[in-house]
C-alpha cells in the first residue's frame, strides 16, 4: 500500500507541470479501461480462489505468498483505481501505450494462472 501511495505522490505533481496533462477520456480510453479492469478482476477472483483453497503460494511480490483476502481485496482494487488515476493523467499519445502494457501484463498473468490449474468457479 505504502508503494502505491508513493507512485501517487510522485505522478500527480510532476504531471501537474504538462498543459495535456489530465484532459478527458475519450472512447478509446475508456475501451481499453474497460479491458484492464475486467481482465484484472479475473486475475484477482483467480488469486482469491487459489489463495481460499490454499493450494498455491502467491508470486506477486507486493501480495507476498500468502496475502489474507483483506490484503488481496485492498491491493488489487487500489491497482485498478491507481491505473485509472494514471490512464487519466497521462496525455492522451502515451495513454494507449499505458494501457496496452498493463492489459499486456495481465493477460499473461491470467493465462499462466489457467494453465497451471487455478479456476474462478467459486466466485462466478
Amino acid at each position: 500500500m505504502k508503494r502505491i501511495i508513493l507512485i501517487i505522490a510522485i505522478t500527480l505533481p510532476v504531471s501537474a507541470y504538462g498543459v495535456e496533462w489530465f484532459t478527458p477520456l475519450d472512447n478509446h480510453d475508456i475501451y481499453w479501461q474497460t479491458i484492464y479492469t475486467a481482465i484484472t478482476c479475473v486475475d484477482w477472483a483467480q488469486t482469491k480462489s487459489s489463495m481460499a483453497r490454499g493450494k498455491r503460494k502467491e508470486t506477486n511480490p507486493i501480495l507476498g505468498t500468502k496475502p489474507s483476502q483483506h490484503k488481496i481485496d485492498t491491493l488489487i482494487g487500489a491497482a485498478i483505481i491507481s491505473h485509472g488515476l494514471v490512464t487519466w493523467v497521462l496525455p492522451g499519445e502515451y495513454r494507449q501505450y499505458w494501457q496496452w502494457v498493463f492489459i499486456s501484463i495481465e493477460s499473461v498473468v491470467v493465462m499462466r494462472n489457467y494453465k497451471v490449474g487455478v479456476r474462478i468457479n467459486q466466485y462466478f
